[in-house]
């Protein structure tokens, strides 16, 4: 088992398009356009790709828009990577943070 875990300030993405396009998707893109507290959301995403390479402990660079975080039917996110699904993700933002921890289980 691996966990990684970040924390950021939400107020990082506030008039920051061009980082923003490049911390989501495609598909996180077009849900980040209809929320309503879209700063959370996005910033919540980027704690989680975060905390997924640091569970990782990947070598290498990843483009945070190849992990892609989406969410299951109950609205419980998971992430999506290269073919894989990861479901033991965790994402809240108060007080105007956001934090995310997420668990890799060995073999996945």
């Amino acid at each position: 088992m691996s966990i990684g875990i970040d924390i950021v300030s939400i107020q990082r993405f506030k008039d920051k398009p061009n980082l923003i396009a490049r911390v989501l998707s495609t598909n996180e893109f077009n849900e980040y356009k209809r929320r309503k507290e879209s700063l959370e959301f996005v910033a919540g995403h980027f704690a989680a790709k975060e905390a997924f390479l640091k569970a990782n402990r990947f070598e290498h660079q990843v483009a945070f828009k190849r992990i892609e975080i989406l969410y299951f039917d109950n609205g419980r996110p998971y992430i999506y990577f290269e073919k894989g699904i990861y479901d033991n993700v965790s994402i809240s933002h108060d007080g105007g943070i956001a934090i995310a921890i997420v668990n890799i289980e060995e073999g996945k």
